[in-house]
């Protein structure tokens, strides 16, 4: 294996599981809009286990009118950001922040958002 291949497979292993600990909730999606992988915040914020998070899609929690609408955006231009509401497993709402991007990894496309509370600083 090259330095260079070594270099890139250490990065994305590292970068994962920087991610799976990171301060927002992460959340990555096919075309149909199921989960496909989350971080463990996006779990503790939403009260799921990761396994119960992975079998639902966007729709399934992303509750505010435009979540379909904001989903196709993204899917359209590649990116998009705003307001979003999130259903928890006990069935409260939170208000949250989202950015939003597509991404080919492995010849797949990928959407990949981040969101944090509307209540939390930012700085």
């Amino acid at each position: 294996m090259s330095t260079a291949v070594a270099h890139d497979l250490v990065q994305k292993s590292l970068v994962g599981e920087a991610l799976d600990c990171g301060p927002m909730a992460v959340f990555v999606a096919g075309d149909d809009g199921k989960y496909l992988a989350v971080n463990a915040y996006a779990c503790d914020l939403l009260g799921y286990e990761r396994e119960e998070l992975l079998a639902l899609r966007v729709a399934d929690v992303a509750v505010n009118e435009t979540a379909a609408a904001d989903f196709e955006a993204m899917q359209r231009q590649g990116r998009h950001a705003g307001r979003t509401t999130l259903r928890r497993k006990d069935g409260s709402e939170l208000e949250m922040h989202f950015r939003a991007c597509g991404t080919t990894v492995g010849g797949m496309q990928l959407y990949v958002g981040a969101c944090w509370p509307i209540d939390e600083p930012t700085g």
